[in-house]
């Protein structure tokens, strides 16, 4: 247990010494957080670098069909007594799947054994279809020089919130006021493009 920073300065600035012992006004420690306890989980943070192999380490991850990774990630949550539903492990790994032909599509699963290659957590950000998607993760400086950047084209759920007016590209309608309160909206309608 470690005192906080709040309560050092408290008892740096505000104490009163008397006969060799330190006393606070008490109501100068409300709100203010007293102590801190760091916790180790082991078996958690077992938990995590298992899934962080499998899901993360090239040689782990590449070594995997699709079906034996899903299965392996699995495996690691019910080992470490994780409630997290399949479909979240599938939607993660399915932004890790790609086409061996082009790293920044996905396979074309209509047809029968097509091939693909599945990439680290890391690379499938690095070389994500969404441009805002990997300028927002890490090496900014090597995303911008990259020439697989420029061929990322795919739309990400994050492009409204970097473009200067988002309300075009919705194509937003006529906000309807009510005549007895104009100030008050009435079910704005948006559409989006088609």
């Amino acid at each position: 247990m470690y005192l906080s920073n709040e309560l050092n300065d408290i008892i740096r600035s505000d104490s009163l010494p008397i006969d060799g012992k330190l006393y606070i006004d008490l109501s100068k420690l409300e709100d203010v957080a007293l102590f801190f306890v760091k916790i180790h989980n082991n078996e958690l943070s077992r938990v995590m670098d298992a899934i962080k192999d499998i899901i993360n380490k090239n040689e782990v991850t590449k070594s995997f069909t699709s079906s034996q990774i899903l299965q392996e990630f699995m495996r690691s949550l019910i080992d470490g007594h994780l409630d997290i539903h399949i479909v979240h492990c599938e939607i993660i790994l399915m932004n890790q799947i790609r086409s061996t032909e082009d790293i920044l599509e996905n396979p074309h699963w209509e047809y029968k054994n097509e091939p693909y290659q599945i990439l680290t957590l890391n690379q499938s950000l690095l070389d994500n279809p969404r441009v805002v998607v990997s300028l927002m993760y890490q090496n900014l400086s090597k995303m911008l020089y990259n020439p697989l950047t420029y061929r990322k084209n795919k739309p990400s759920a994050m492009d409204l919130l970097f473009m200067p007016k988002p309300q075009e590209y919705l194509n937003a309608t006529e906000i309807i006021k009510t005549k007895a309160q104009p100030e008050k909206l009435v079910n704005p309608i948006l559409k989006t493009r088609k």
